[in-house]
């Protein structure tokens, strides 16, 4: 319920953001997310992954996903998705947005 919630209200400020200062928040999407955005969304999704993984016992573990930028081993964007209903069904990403990657999500590396 409470990961409902917190959806709910992601997608609620997404697309308060949206409105506000173009897709995904980014004034301009050809050049990407200021950087400071980017560390934002990398430790919102670290705290996220401490919250719903056993890893609160050794607080680095949360630490190095706020450090490490997934998008440096995916290549460039936009990026194929998995459904975590279906994992064999995936969808792109609208754009090369990084933050995109920054939710629990399975990503395709190889195809």
């Amino acid at each position: 319920m409470q990961r409902l919630v917190l959806a709910l209200h992601l997608s609620i400020f997404a697309k308060k953001k949206v409105r506000a200062r173009g897709r995904m928040g980014c004034p301009e999407m050809r050049g990407g997310c200021g950087m400071d955005e980017l560390k934002a969304a990398r430790r919102w999704y670290a705290e996220d992954i401490g919250a719903v993984a056993p890893v609160r016992s050794d607080p680095r573990v949360v630490e190095a996903f706020g450090a490490v930028p997934r998008e440096a081993f995916f290549g460039p964007g936009p990026w194929q998705l998995h459904s975590r209903l279906n994992l064999s069904a995936t969808h792109a990403t609208p754009d090369a947005d990084p933050r995109h990657l920054y939710h629990d999500v399975l990503v395709t590396i190889d195809a």
